[in-house]
Parts: C-alpha cells; sequence; structure tokens
C-alpha cells in the first residue's frame, strides 16, 4: 500500500478549520475536510488506488511517466466522478498519492505535450470503462460477450 500523503498546515489554516468544526455541532472532520478542499485518507484510498491491473494497462498504453500519471489520474477521476476534470481541479494530494501507489519518480507532473495526446487518451479511458461494464454486465447475465451497450 502506498504511504500516506501528509501535508503541513500552517497554524492559522489549522485553527480556522478547528472553528469551522466547532461552528457547526452537526458537522464531521469529513464534512470539514471536504469543505476546505481536503481528502481523507479513506477516500484516497477508497476511490484513487489504482489496482495491479489498472496499473498495467495504463503503462501499456502510455509512453512517458508523465503521460502514465496523466492517463491514470484520468481514469480515477472518470471513474469516481464521470467526468473529466482539468488538471487545476484535481488536488497535489491525488497526485502525489496515484504517483507514489505506482511508483513514479518523484517531480513527476501532469504534462501534456499536445491536446491531441489528452483526447485519445479521454477516448481511451471511455472505451475501457465501457468494456469494464459491458463485462460486468454479461457476468450477471444481461447482455452478450463482447455486446457494449
Amino acid at each position: 500500500m502506498a504511504p500516506i500523503v501528509h501535508k503541513y498546515y500552517s497554524a492559522e489554516f489549522r485553527a480556522g478549520a478547528v472553528a469551522l468544526y466547532c461552528s457547526d455541532p452537526a458537522l464531521t472532520y469529513a464534512q470539514v475536510a471536504r469543505d476546505l478542499g481536503l481528502i481523507t485518507a479513506r477516500e484516497l484510498h477508497l476511490f484513487f488506488s489504482p489496482g495491479r491491473e489498472e496499473a498495467e494497462w495504463v503503462a501499456e498504453r502510455a509512453d512517458t511517466n508523465e503521460h502514465q500519471l496523466a492517463l491514470l489520474l484520468m481514469l480515477k477521476s472518470y471513474q469516481r466522478m464521470g467526468c473529466f476534470p482539468k488538471r487545476e481541479e484535481i488536488p497535489d494530494m491525488v497526485v502525489d498519492f496515484v504517483r507514489r501507489a505506482v511508483d513514479l519518480p518523484e517531480g513527476t507532473t501532469v504534462t501534456y505535450a499536445s491536446e491531441r495526446t489528452a483526447e485519445q487518451h479521454r477516448a481511451l479511458v471511455r472505451r475501457h470503462q465501457a468494456w469494464l461494464t459491458a463485462q460486468a454486465r454479461y457476468q450477471f447475465g444481461t447482455t452478450e460477450p463482447g455486446q457494449i451497450n
């Protein structure tokens, strides 16, 4: 399992987080973290941990470390949200977590040399997810093998 990403926040930020938490007794730590744009360790592992098969699938299709990281982030984001967020919308905590999970070198960034590559990666992710959905439907007897609806 990849190490948890720890960030160090200023005393002012922490004080603001505590004040927000204390301002409403109905709030949970997770709700406050989301309000502050943070992701819990549980959410990181649950939604952004790439499986071995996913990491292999990405490695076969991306030619650089940067493209591998970008494609993995596209895949995990699409699985979680059903869309492709802009890079600046993906928290650095998630980028670092995914990078470490697949042992990419420190300093690997999400970079595309061209928009065409990004478009190709989005198409790859959509096809991959459609294939997984078709396989699941077949397992449960709702479609024929290889049929994608």
